[in-house]
């Protein structure tokens, strides 16, 4: 290689310069590996259009959506005419779709059945319940009184 860049040199030293820069560009290439298949495009994932409602949670037998001054149930009954029957154990769910903050306590549980309470309820958030005995479980907001006896009918599993 020094003799080809000793009489590349005999040319001038742009020759030279040239000769160099295509020998070091020759000697550290690699061979360029075969073209591979195209892989088959997968589609974009897109996600659903925000309708800016809050989703029922998965396995909720029973929802009360509550829209600002209202507690409504699933079919479209609001406050004291909303109701739900669900057997034991089941779950339960509040969907805050309103812009006020509301909090789900029970006025009425079976015996032995501890008051449940939702804490604050924000726009936006869920809140779950699993009756743990057969009766009647009444519900209000404690911070609208208009809100308020809200009926679960809760029946024995096998019934």
């Amino acid at each position: 290689m020094k003799q080809s860049l000793t009489t590349a040199a005999s040319y001038g030293p742009r020759a030279a310069l040239l000769a160099a820069a295509v020998f070091h560009a020759c000697a550290e290439s690699e061979p360029e590996a075969p073209p591979t298949p195209e892989q088959p495009r997968t589609p974009p994932v897109v996600a659903p259009p925000d309708t800016g409602r809050v989703e029922i949670p998965l396995g909720s037998v029973a929802n009360f959506d509550i829209i600002d001054d209202a507690f409504v149930d699933e079919e479209g009954d609001h406050n004291e005419e909303a109701n739900a029957s669900v057997k034991v154990g089941q779950m339960v769910t509040w969907t805050q779709n309103g812009n006020k903050i509301h909090r789900v306590e029970f006025s009425a549980v079976p015996n032995t059945v501890e008051h449940a309470d939702s804490r604050d309820l924000r726009p936006g958030r869920t809140w779950e319940y699993r009756p743990p005995l057969p009766g009647k479980y009444v519900f209000f907001c404690r911070y609208h009184e208009y809100m308020m006896d809200v009926v679960i009918e809760v029946v024995e599993e096998d019934s």
